[in-house]
């Protein structure tokens, strides 16, 4: 097989590509649009680094209470009492209030009955035959007597990046 002279390539490209004149052109590698979607990827990384270290998760114990003769109670089954300790924060009705004191011995419904002295409250707040009697106070917070209120006890507070890190950091 005897070899051609001619060059498989189209003679104008091969000169085109011998030439140096484009070298000082720009090129564009990335439109605006890229930069765009790469500079809001980057604002999300660093918004959830920061919610990792800065923020949050909760756990929370949420009951119905009331206020009676001025004290803000609740009554909790045993599951739920184990998980609350005095100074853990509550919100009531949309007020900051602490855990004051946790009933030491569980009561029963007719003692709740006896400290409670109204049947709707009764079966609106306790759930079972045994709860402990769970008691709050908060900054000149006062409640009308006798209207059940939402509480919210939060039991743990986490910081997320500890749940990806396995550890106290």
């Amino acid at each position: 097989m005897a070899r051609s002279s001619k060059s498989i390539f189209n003679q104008r490209a091969a000169e085109k590509l011998r030439s140096p004149d484009d070298l000082d052109k720009y090129v564009r590698v990335a439109n605006p649009s890229m930069w765009v979607v790469l500079v809001a990827c980057a604002a999300l990384l660093v918004g959830l680094l920061a919610w990792g270290v800065f923020g949050a998760v909760t756990t929370s114990v949420s009951a119905a209470g009331v206020s009676v003769d001025g004290q803000v109670m609740c009554f909790l089954p045993a599951n739920d009492s184990m998980k609350v300790q005095v100074g853990d924060e509550a919100n009531v009705n949309g007020e900051h209030m602490t855990v004051s004191d946790i009933a030491a011995l569980p009561v029963s419904r007719d003692e709740a009955d006896e400290i409670l002295q109204n049947d709707y409250l009764l079966n609106a707040l306790v759930t079972g035959d045994w709860t402990y009697k769970i008691s709050f106070e908060g900054d000149e917070v006062s409640f009308q007597d006798g209207i059940p209120l939402n509480v919210s006890i939060t039991t743990e507070r986490i910081a997320p990046i500890t749940l990806v890190l396995g550890g106290n950091a």
